[in-house]
């Protein structure tokens, strides 16, 4: 069984080592970053109708450990009020090569999948919470558990709520977006096959549902060829 002791730092009857730390979302954890002891909490702030995400940082120190699956609690405030755990997503951070520095960088967030930790290598979970229009303004608590091949962690989750609610329509553009041509060039998939169609619209579905505002996709194009595949795709 898995004993959390100080620092962040766990420790097992086999003589296993862990480390785990929280860290925002904004932060780079590269594969052999340096540890931030004493982050135990993962710590999250957020207006109603927003999207809020923070990391979990797992690092094996000797030998490989087997992790079978992250599991959220829901969110319980001082209110009275909840927020179910339907509204927080757990999704592993993998990485790429990036060839001309010879360095892996994180970037894609798939779901959560189980897997082995390597020795002396950092993996993060990405931990997305959606509060609700709905929601009380306030402080809720509750906690992500990570369970592992010979036993648990729980990592304690505190959310602020302020009492306002962003609009479902953003008032503000931003830069991003992307052109057909890099889903050919990032992905490997021709633009005219439908696996790169429906990446194209996944890309879509996913800027519009957390309110990015995308300005440079060439939607009206791609919806009309879209149209003469969405037999195929369905």
């Amino acid at each position: 069984m898995l004993f959390l002791l100080v620092f962040g730092i766990l420790a097992n009857a086999l003589g296993e080592e862990l480390l785990v730390w929280t860290e925002p979302s904004c932060i780079k954890i590269f594969k052999d970053s340096e540890p931030k002891m004493g982050r135990s909490r993962l710590i999250l702030q957020s207006a109603r109708n927003e999207y809020e995400s923070g990391q979990i940082v797992l690092r094996a120190e000797d030998k490989p450990i087997k992790v079978k699956d992250v599991i959220a609690s829901p969110l319980k405030g001082q209110n009275g009020y909840s927020i179910g755990k339907e509204n927080i997503q757990i999704r592993l951070v993998e990485y790429v090569l990036v060839r001309h520095e010879n360095r892996y960088y994180p970037d894609p967030l798939p779901p959560f999948h189980p897997f082995e930790l390597k020795p002396k290598e950092n993996q993060p979970l990405f931990i997305t919470v959606y509060v609700p229009k709905e929601a009380k303004a306030g402080r809720y608590n509750g906690e992500i558990m990570i369970l592992f091949e010979n036993g648990e962690v729980k990592v304690p989750i505190s959310l602020e709520v302020w009492d306002f609610v962003l609009p479902d329509k953003p008032s503000c553009e931003t830069a991003f977006g992307l052109w057909e041509d890099s889903i050919e060039k990032f992905e490997g998939v021709k633009r005219e096959h439908p696996r790169g169609k429906l990446c194209m619209r996944n890309i879509i579905g996913v800027s519009l549902s957390i309110a990015s505002a995308p300005t440079i996709f060439p939607l009206i194009s791609y919806l009309l060829r879209l149209i003469s595949i969405s037999t195929t795709l369905a």
